[in-house]
C-alpha cells in the first residue's frame, strides 16, 4: 500500500487555454460541486503539457504530466481539506524555469505555500482549466507578465551534505550535523561505495573502527569537512550503529544511538555516548543499554520546557511501533526513568503500510503552545518513505493524526524522504525539516541530507495549528532563516 499515486488519467481534451506571457503569473477562483479531477493546466502544446488538478472527494490534489496528447500521468501528490460549493484560490507562476503551483484552501494562512514546485520546461505559453466535465468551474481569470525573481539573496538547493540518519544541533551559533559512517561492504545501505556504482565518487568510506562523523555549519548551507567523532572501540568491534541524534544538557553532550551485535548480542537496542563538545570524541561511559531486555531502535531525545528529558524508542511488534520513556540525564550518564515505557502510536493509516510492513518510526517532539506535535517516518526506507505529524495535549497521548499526512512525501523528482529532525535558528522564530532522502528517483543510496521550510498555520476548524512543510524541494531556496545575509 502506502501512498499511491492515481492510475493514468484518459485526456478528454476539455481544456479551455488561455495564451499567457512566457513568464507569467496566473491566478483564478475554482469551485467544486461534485467528485471528479479538475485543475490548472499549463504548456500544452496538443501532445504535452503539465496540470494540477483536485478532487473534492478524494481531498487530495495532484500534479499531472500530459503524454502523447492520451493520458495524464501522475507526478506528485498533496492531501487537503477542502469542500463544495465553495470558492477557492488557485493559481500558478513561472519563471522560466521552475513552476509554481497553488490551491489555496485555507483561508487563516496569510502566506500560503505552493504544493508543487519543480524546475521544468513549458513547451507552449499558455494556461488553461480543465473542468472535469463540470466537476468544476473556475472564475475571474487573471494573467500578468512575472517581472521579479523568485529571490533576489543567496539561495541553495537541495541536497546540503551526504549522509544518511542526519541529526542538527545548534550550539553557539553553530550548527552540527551528525550521521553515520559509511564503512562496511557487507551492508547493503554502504554498497554503493564498494560495487563500482557510479555514485561511489560522493561519499567516501570510514575507516573499520569509525562510527559516526560531525560537520559544522553557521547557515546550515555551508559546511566544514566532516571529522569523526564517535569510534568503536573493544567493546564495539564488530557492531553495527545507526542513527546517532544529539543533545546538550548541563554542559553535556548526549548522543543516543541504536547499536546491534554489540558484547555477543546480536539485537538491537539503545546506547548512549557523551562528550564536554559536540564535536565530540563521545565515549561510551555506561555500557549497558537503556532498555536491556527489550530490542528497540531510534533513541530520539526531546528536552520539555520544564526540563525533563525524554527518549522516543522504535519496537517490534507486527511492525514498527513508537513508544516514549522519561530518561534521566547526569554527569555524562543516562538511565530510564522508574515510569514504564509508553506504547503511543501504533500503524494503522494507509500511508504507514507498505509492502515491506507496518512502520512508524522516528518520534520527532515539538512544543507548540499547549500541544505536542510529533513529527514521524512513515513507511520502509526503501519504499515511498515519507514523513507525518500527530498531535497531542499530553506528552505520552493520546496522538490525533493531521488530516494533511503525509507533511513530506515522494514526488517524481525525490523519493525516499524520512528521518526527519527539527531545526530552529537561535530565538525559535522559525523553524526547518531536515530528512535525508534517496540519492535520485531509481536509487536509494548514497542518502542525501536536504532541508526545508516549515510552519505552523491555523486550523479553520479551530483545532490545534496545522503543521506545513514547503517540500521535498529540488529548486533554489533562500539560505535558511537569512543567515548568509548576517555574514555568519
Amino acid at each position: 500500500m502506502g501512498i499511491q499515486f492515481m492510475q493514468a488519467i484518459a485526456n478528454d481534451a476539455g481544456q479551455e487555454m488561455r495564451e499567457v506571457p512566457a513568464k507569467f503569473r496566473f491566478s483564478c477562483g475554482v469551485t467544486f460541486y461534485r467528485p471528479g479531477w479538475a485543475g490548472l493546466c499549463f504548456g500544452m502544446d496538443g501532445k504535452h503539457g503539465w496540470a494540477m488538478f483536485a478532487d473534492v472527494h478524494r481531498q487530495e490534489a495532484h500534479f499531472l504530466e500530459l503524454k502523447n496528447g492520451a493520458v495524464w500521468l501522475d507526478r506528485g501528490m498533496r492531501r487537503l481539506t477542502f469542500g463544495k460549493d465553495t470558492e477557492y484560490p488557485m493559481r500558478a507562476e513561472y519563471d522560466g524555469q521552475v513552476l509554481r503551483a497553488y490551491f489555496d484552501v485555507n483561508p487563516l494562512d496569510p502566506d500560503p505555500w505552493p504544493l508543487f514546485e519543480f524546475p521544468i520546461v513549458l513547451d507552449a505559453p499558455n494556461v488553461g482549466f480543465d473542468t472535469g466535465r463540470g466537476a468544476a468551474e473556475w472564475k475571474e481569470a487573471k494573467a500578468e507578465a512575472l517581472t521579479e525573481p523568485f529571490y533576489t539573496g543567496e539561495t541553495f538547493t537541495n541536497p546540503v551534505r551526504i549522509g544518511a540518519d542526519p541529526d542538527i544541533l545548534l550550539h553557539d551559533g553553530v550548527y552540527y550535523l551528525y550521521n553515520r559512517v559509511p564503512n562496511d561492504p557487507n551492508s547493503r545501505e554502504d554498497a554503493y561505495l564498494y560495487n563500482g556504482s557510479d555514485r561511489a565518487d560522493m561519499d567516501t568510506a570510514g575507516d573499520e573502527n569509525a562510527v559516526f562523523r560531525v560537520t559544522s555549519s553557521r547557515d546550515l548551507v555551508h559546511w566544514s569537512p566532516y571529522r569523526l567523532c564517535f569510534s568503536r572501540d573493544e567493546k564495539l568491534k564488530g557492531a553495527f550503529c545507526m542513527s546517532p541524534n544529539v543533545v546538550e544538557k548541563d554542559g553535556w553532550f548526549y548522543l543516543f544511538f541504536a547499536g546491534g551485535r554489540i558484547g555477543g548480542d546480536e539485537s538491537f537496542h539503545i546506547y548512549c555516548a557523551s562528550s564536554r563538545s559536540p564535536e565530540g570524541p563521545f565515549e561510551l561511559r555506561c555500557r549497558e543499554p537503556i532498555h536491556r531486555n527489550v530490542k528497540e531502535i531510534g533513541g530520539m531525545p526531546f528536552v520539555d520546557t520544564d526540563g525533563t528529558v525524554y527518549l522516543s524508542l522504535v519496537r517490534f511488534d507486527r511492525g514498527n511501533l513508537i513508544w516514549l520513556q522519561k530518561v534521566h540525564l547526569k554527569d555524562g550518564a543516562a538511565e530510564a526513568e522508574s515510569e514504564q515505557a509508553v506504547k503511543i502510536l501504533t500503524p494503522e493509516a494507509d500511508y504507514e503500510t507498505d509492502e515491506y510492513g507496518r512502520i512508524v518510526e522516528g518520534g520527532v517532539f515539538i512544543r507548540h503552545g499547549r500541544w505536542y506535535y510529533m513529527i514521524y517516518a512513515d513507511g520502509h526506507y526503501l519504499g515511498h518513505y515519507g514523513e507525518s505529524c500527530a498531535v497531542a495535549e499530553n506528552i505520552f497521548g493520546p496522538y490525533v493524526r493531521q488530516k494533511n499526512n503525509p507533511i513530506l512525501h515522494h514526488h517524481f523528482m525525490a523519493d525516499g524522504t524520512g528521518d526527519g529532525i527539527v531545526i530552529y535558528n537561535a530565538d525559535r522564530s522559525e523553524v526547518y525539516l531536515g530528512y535525508h532522502r534517496h540519492v535520485s528517483p531509481t536509487d536509494v543510496e548514497p542518502r542525501m541530507t536536504c532541508l526545508d521550510r516549515m510552519k505552523f498555520v491555523p486550523d479553520p476548524e479551530g483545532g490545534p495549528d496545522i503543521l506545513t512543510v514547503w517540500g521535498p524541494t529540488v529548486t533554489p531556496q533562500p539560505i535558511p532563516f537569512g543567515l548568509s545575509e548576517k555574514k555568519c
